[in-house]
């Protein structure tokens, strides 16, 4: 995304959660590319792309009106 902006200097990333983890991951890959990371709230060890849930084996909702609004 970085390159379609054209943004060729690190960057300060600040991300929350699954933003702080997409982060982490980001500034591990291409370190020339982040200046800084804060990470509020970041699990540090989350699933691989291959571990995480798709589809209809995500876990299921307590609330049976989200399932009624996905599958309209």
């Amino acid at each position: 995304m970085l390159d379609s902006l054209g943004i060729q200097e690190p960057v300060d990333w600040v991300g929350n959660a699954l933003g702080g983890h997409v982060g982490i991951l980001f500034a591990a890959s291409y370190p020339d590319r982040c200046r800084s990371l804060a990470v509020p709230g970041a699990p540090v060890h989350g699933p691989s792309l291959s571990q995480r849930p798709r589809g209809s084996e995500r876990r299921p909702t307590l609330d049976p009106r989200s399932d009624a609004l996905r599958h309209r």
